[in-house]
């Protein structure tokens, strides 16, 4: 049988990556086993299709979350599917696939995330192959959605709508997304030794929830000019909630994506590797300390990033008055006399 993924090994120029210290846990041995890469179980699909879901070994159950493909124990035989939607943007088309693809090949059963994306419940391995041309159709993918990738990268759901932005954020959202993992997935971001969540704002009302996420952009303004401050190293779980401090830098907006990008190197360069539990990059900070991460950082760059001094600098009003709105219903717009929903 011949099988075309649109993203195998026969029809795109992958680079290998840097070399990265292998460390002790399991998830690790299976990711050495690929050369560092996830994504080269792409390569293995064909034929793990042809054995069938029963024959699936624990090491291809964990490195198919690199393609956006879950075994669920639960439903033997029956798959999850996690789509990526930075900014939990969606166009209409996208949704009429989506729903498509669940009443015909899925259960009928669709999933909306916490990191705004949604999961399609019910399919066989036999059917993967369709769902993905399917959903590049309408410039979809499931690369990178789960286990060592950053994850899904959310922002504002009002993003562009809502009055109570600094600006509109949403840009450096698809613009990370597309360096990240991009149409074919992007094997520089594929060996972290943990997840890593992001979220991007131009927001004051904090609906993304900063302090929750390993590298949060919150508005920020300097000297009259519109950027971000810089928040790193929240976490919910993995040894219990650890709320993420502030770099104290200010980063213009067309800077934002390549902070970023280096800031995710430098937790796959150094961050720990060995019990599951503790390799965060709230673990590698709480051992290196935010002035050698800062230094690090600008080190990379190549360029120095201007302090924020001042606490107020974190947004247009000070960070006391944030309620943390969860967008629902109907709201203000920004033109007048409009509103959104």
């Amino acid at each position: 049988m011949n099988y075309d993924f649109g993203c195998s090994s026969a029809t795109v120029q992958r680079k290998d990556p840097a070399p990265i210290p292998v460390g002790t846990n399991a998830v690790e041995g299976y990711k050495a086993s690929m050369n560092g890469d996830g994504l080269r179980i792409l390569d293995d699909l064909p034929q793990i299709i042809e054995r069938g879901a029963a024959a699936l070994t624990p090491a291809e159950k964990e490195l198919l979350k690199w393609v956006g493909v879950f075994f669920r124990k639960p439903t033997p035989g029956k798959f999850m599917m996690r789509i990526r939607m930075p900014n939990g943007f969606v166009r209409s088309g996208q949704l009429r696939t989506i729903a498509e693809l669940s009443r015909r090949l899925g259960n009928s059963v669709l999933d909306v995330t916490t990191r705004q994306q949604i999961e399609l419940r019910g399919f066989t391995l036999e059917t993967v192959p369709e769902v993905w041309e399917k959903l590049r159709g309408v410039d979809l993918r499931t690369l990178q959605t789960g286990i060592d990738n950053v994850r899904n990268i959310n922002g504002c759901g009002m993003a562009g709508l809502t009055p109570h932005e600094l600006f509109d954020a949403s840009p450096v959202v698809h613009e990370l997304d597309r360096l990240i993992v991009g149409s074919e997935g992007n094997p520089e971001f594929t060996n972290l030794p943990r997840k890593f969540n992001i979220a991007v704002t131009g927001c004051t009302d904090n609906c993304t929830h900063g302090e929750s996420q390993d590298i949060a952009l919150v508005p920020a303004k300097k000297a009259g000019r519109l950027g971000f401050n810089v928040l790193v190293g929240g976490k919910m779980g993995s040894g219990g909630f650890t709320i993420a401090s502030p770099l104290n830098v200010f980063v213009e907006i067309f800077q934002a994506a390549k902070v970023v990008a280096e800031l995710i190197k430098i937790y796959r360069d150094h961050g720990p590797r060995e019990a599951r539990s503790k390799c965060r990059f709230a673990f590698l900070i709480q051992e290196w300390g935010l002035r050698r991460l800062r230094a690090e950082l600008v080190a990379r760059l190549g360029v120095a990033l201007r302090e924020i001094l001042s606490p107020r600098a974190l947004s247009g009003r000070c960070p006391s008055r944030w309620r943390g709105r969860a967008w629902g219903g109907p709201a203000p717009g920004r033109q007048r006399r409009a509103g959104v929903v």
